[in-house]
């Protein structure tokens, strides 16, 4: 971070984490103990971009949402942190 290379910390989370209060308490340590990083998450179970719940708490943790190009994702990106949009 000192030497001004650090983009985002990326979480990427395995399929089996399914949207729901333990998941959710679980990416919420892992923002804080992040601290001040920019802080991105990818889900790769597709229950969590359809999920009304996801965007309000990404918000809500300043993070970013990250997805790759697949059929299971709805065709507009959920936008959390519109200056790391793409």
């Amino acid at each position: 971070r000192r030497a001004g290379r650090l983009g985002t910390l990326l979480f990427q989370y395995p399929p089996s984490l399914a949207p729901g209060p333990t998941a959710e308490a679980s990416i919420r340590t892992a923002c804080e103990r992040a601290r001040d990083w920019p802080f991105a998450v990818e889900f790769r179970n597709p229950a969590w971009w359809h999920s009304a719940r996801t965007l309000p708490f990404l918000t809500d943790l300043d993070a970013t949402a990250v997805s790759v190009d697949a059929p299971t994702l709805p065709p507009t990106p959920l936008v959390t942190t519109p200056h790391l949009s793409l």
